[in-house]
């Protein structure tokens, strides 16, 4: 029993740290054991998450690099297509569409280099969440205004005036744009923002929140592939969007501790919902 727990320990830790590498956390590691062989085993594990660390990072510097080296043509082209929009009254009619049509492009363009810079920062784990307090009914009230909800979509519960929660503002803004703009384009528009209270016996309360849309919804083969970045789901192909908010979402979602999970709306649409951490009293 003795000599079986002394094998078996080094390899319970080998065990336990590549769950912590495959969730995210690139600097874990593995103790060197005593014992010659299972020393071997040891390091070279290490090794592996080292080279896989310094890759992931290679990788993540490279998306972010490129996406900055693409800034300066970015700017010539908007400054381009702005000035051919004052003057495309002077144009011959039939360049006034090719005009506008050159601005859509650039927009989208624009929108799909933050992205990246975005996704860059997170792949690379230097961008560390700002975790403030908030009251609850203060931060909806403000995302209901800021994205020009209707109050009709807004349903709970609780009384939120009596809620704190620790969250990332800028972050938690990025999410729910990247989720109702989400709605917006592939399933008419967001029909519920819902939120409710899961108090876990023995454990932090969290605030669940749940955005939902009468569309096709999302088949649970694809449930997890569409938070990879430049996934998207079927029924999105032909539409605009370059495959990354979802991604995006999630990642910031990550850096706040909780994640984006998907399922089913009561009408059959799609149902992306996250948790926020709720203060306590004499913690506030």
């Amino acid at each position: 029993f003795w000599l079986s727990r002394r094998v078996m320990e080094p390899l319970k830790e080998i065990s336990t740290t590549s769950v912590d590498l495959s969730s995210g956390d690139l600097e874990a590691r593995v103790r060197i054991p005593r014992e010659p062989d299972l020393a071997r085993i040891s390091h070279s594990f290490n090794q592996m998450a080292e080279s896989l660390q310094h890759r992931l990072e290679a990788e993540s510097r490279f998306a972010a690099q490129a996406a900055h080296e693409l800034r300066s043509p970015l700017t010539a082209l908007r400054g381009t297509a702005d000035i051919l929009q004052m003057h495309k009254d002077t144009l011959p009619s039939d360049l006034g569409g090719l005009v506008d049509n050159l601005g859509t492009e650039v927009s989208e363009f624009e929108r799909m280099l933050e992205d990246l810079l975005v996704l860059g920062r997170q792949s690379s784990g230097s961008d560390r969440a700002n975790l403030t307090i908030r009251q609850a009914d203060t931060l909806f009230v403000a995302i209901m205004k800021n994205f020009d909800l209707p109050p009709h979509v807004f349903m709970t519960d609780l009384d939120l005036s009596q809620i704190s929660v620790r969250v990332d503002v800028t972050r938690l803004k990025h999410v729910f744009g990247n989720l109702i703009n989400n709605a917006a384009l592939y399933a008419g528009g967001v029909t519920a923002l819902r939120v409710g209270l899961n108090d876990r016996d023995g454990l932090q309360p969290r605030l669940v929140i749940d955005i939902d849309d009468d569309g096709p919804g999302i088949s649970e083969s694809e449930r997890e592939s569409i938070l990879e970045p430049f996934t998207r789901g079927r029924r999105s192909q032909g539409l605009p969007g370059s495959g990354l908010g979802l991604s995006i979402a999630d990642g910031h979602l990550r850096s706040m501790g909780s994640r984006l999970n998907i399922s089913s709306s009561p009408s059959g649409g799609a149902r992306f919902s996250f948790e926020l951490d709720v203060v306590e009293e004499d913690e506030d």
